[in-house]
This record gives C-alpha cells, structure tokens and sequence, in this order.
C-alpha cells in the first residue's frame, strides 16, 4: 500500500517548499507531479482531461498544492473523487493547504462528493502540521537584515 501524507499546517512554515522537496528529496526515482489548486486540473473538458486524469493516475506521487485556495465546483469535485479513487491505496498522493484540515470539507460544492473524496484523501494518511512563521516572512526579514547591513 503507497503511503499518502495530507500537509495541513496552522500557519505557513514552510509550506511553498513541499511539493518541490517532496518530489526532489523524498521520493528520488519515482514518477510524480505536482499541480497547484486542484480546481485546476479540470479546466479542460472532454478528451484533454481525459488524457490528462489518465497520466495523473499513473504517476507515483502527485502532489495537490495550495487545497483550498479556491472553491472546487461539482464537475470539478467528480473529476478529482474519479483521480483519487482509481489512486487510492496503488500511488501516493500529497496534499497541502494553508487551511485546517477541518476546514477543507468547506471547500467543495457537493457535500456527498467532498465526504466520499475525503474519505480517500485523509482518512488513510500521514498528517503533518507545520508551526511558525511564514517562510516567505522569514526570507523577507533576513533579505531585509542583509540589505540594512550592506
């Protein structure tokens, strides 16, 4: 059984570097991708998405970015729940968000599909919460520092 991890941070530490370093750093040799805001996956319609559900299936670890960002409509719900149940328990799959993982089920229009996409997305996986400070508010402090000192 693959093992599918959920990022679900209280604040942001960290979180923009997940995808790039879970692909870079753990998970050397395997096959994956990382896509931001799932809504996205399915702007396309008809044979494109076809195609493009079929290699995301295929892949062995894909990564959901930045969950919650934006709303996921019903079409879009039947297109991820589609993706994660022919993933579930054969290839792992990664999602962040800067939102709770409590909050997540207030992301998707349908509640019958967001309960059934959810129950394969978090209920078998290894939840990590990041604490502190923002990454990008920490970069921004030190570039700040180094250029006062300059």
């Amino acid at each position: 059984m693959s093992p599918r991890v959920s990022v679900s941070p209280n604040s942001f530490s960290g979180l923009a570097n997940v995808p790039e370093q879970t692909l870079e750093n753990c998970v050397n040799g395997f096959r994956g991708t990382a896509i931001r805001a799932v809504c996205r996956a399915s702007s396309g319609r008809g044979r494109r998405l076809s195609r493009l559900l079929k290699k995301l299936v295929r892949l062995d670890v894909l990564v959901l970015d930045d969950w919650g960002l934006h709303r996921i409509d019903h079409r879009q719900q039947r297109d991820l729940m589609e993706l994660l149940d022919d993933r579930y328990t054969v290839r792992s799959t990664v999602a962040t968000s800067q939102y709770p993982l409590g909050k997540w089920y207030e992301t998707m229009e349908d509640p019958t599909l967001a309960d059934a996409i959810l129950d394969r997305l978090v209920n078998n996986a290894h939840k990590i919460e990041l604490t502190g400070e923002s990454m990008r508010k920490v970069q921004g402090q030190q570039e700040l520092e180094n250029e006062s000192t300059t």
